[in-house]
């Protein structure tokens, strides 16, 4: 019994010694007498040669010549072969739609009734007639209620992304937000919110 408290005494002076290292949460306990060298090894003891595969399209292609000169030495400079560099690019673009809405009045009732596109996010006409996109307003409505960025800094990010109107609707979205349903996309591009 006294041989067991003993040992006990033992592992719990350890552990309160481990845990005043800077180092205590990741040691591993005794070091392993032979170990190996960090990193890849060489030859074929590398393993897999792996990179990102080649994409399917090219959009752009540029060439680019040798400089005439060594930039080292200044000597001239002669040709030996041709090298292929891809590189991936988001691209944002800020597309503009015009909706020519028509608008009438019912015969019946006497009601103003006017059409709707499906990709109009407010029937407001007139002074509000500028508004942003679904697929902007899903995008503001994410960065905001889903990823945690603040309205003031989703706001900073619609000028940056050059939205001309980032004010009103950007606002009446968010207070909305809670009333609206958003589908994460899968893909690429992002689904218009649809409501509850």
């Amino acid at each position: 019994m006294n041989q067991k408290i003993e040992l006990l005494r033992r592992e719990l002076e350890a552990a309160l010694r481990a845990s005043k290292r800077q180092a205590a949460p990741h040691s591993r306990g005794a070091l392993k007498p032979n170990p190996k060298p960090p990193g890849r090894k060489a030859s074929r003891a590398y393993g897999r040669r792996a990179c990102r595969p080649i994409p399917p399209r090219v959009d752009e292609e540029f060439a680019r010549p040798t400089p005439e000169h060594c930039p080292r030495c200044g000597g001239d400079v002669e040709l030996e072969r041709h090298e292929t560099q891809y590189q991936e690019e988001i691209v944002r673009r800020t597309v503009v739609r015009r909706f020519e809405i028509a608008v009438g009045r019912c015969r019946r009732c006497g009601r103003r009734v006017q059409g709707r596109h499906p990709l109009q996010t407010f029937d407001a006409v007139g002074v509000g007639s500028v508004q942003l996109g679904p697929e902007a307003l899903t995008l503001a409505a994410v960065l905001n209620k889903q990823m945690g960025l603040s309205l003031g800094h989703t706001l900073a990010l619609c000028r940056a992304d050059r939205w001309s109107r980032p004010h009103g609707p950007r606002t009446q979205s968010s207070r909305s937000s809670h009333q609206r349903h958003i589908r994460v996309p899968a893909g690429p591009r992002c689904p218009t919110t649809t409501m509850r």
